[in-house]
């Protein structure tokens, strides 16, 4: 059995033994502000859902809303399709540098997402280039 820790000083998630806490083991560096963890154990499952056969017909995320219902959803640098299923990456977004880091936002209006992933570790960036 393992313990899940983490750990706001250091930014850092990891496990150890629930007995005697050896074996320590770093998942994550950088993870400040961690406020609630929970484990996911595919054996302690009980139960269906719409998202358990072919993902539920999403490309990427399926997220169960009850035991017959879903929304498909799309990782960070993607938008949904008009199908509500399939995810396209986004083309075209503004990138901006805010205190705290460096972030992206899609150019149309309606998608509320962010178009890369924030970018932290960075402070007071007062200008950015961008070379792909």
């Amino acid at each position: 059995k393992k313990l899940w820790w983490a750990d706001q000083n250091l930014a850092q998630l990891g496990t150890c033994s629930k007995r005697d806490g050896r074996n320590p083991t770093i998942l994550r560096n950088k993870t400040s502000g961690v406020v609630h963890m929970k484990v996911y154990d595919k054996e302690a499952q009980q139960g269906s859902n719409s998202c358990q056969l072919n993902n539920g017909g999403c490309s990427q995320l399926c997220l169960p809303t009850s035991e017959t219902t879903r929304t498909c959803m799309c990782t960070v640098g993607y938008y949904l399709q008009k199908n509500r299923m399939s995810c396209q990456g986004i083309e075209s977004f503004l990138m901006y540098s805010v205190h705290e880091g460096i972030r992206g936002i899609p150019l149309e209006p309606s998608d509320k997402m962010d178009a890369l992933m924030p970018i932290s570790g960075t402070s007071f960036a007062v200008g950015i280039d961008f070379h792909a």
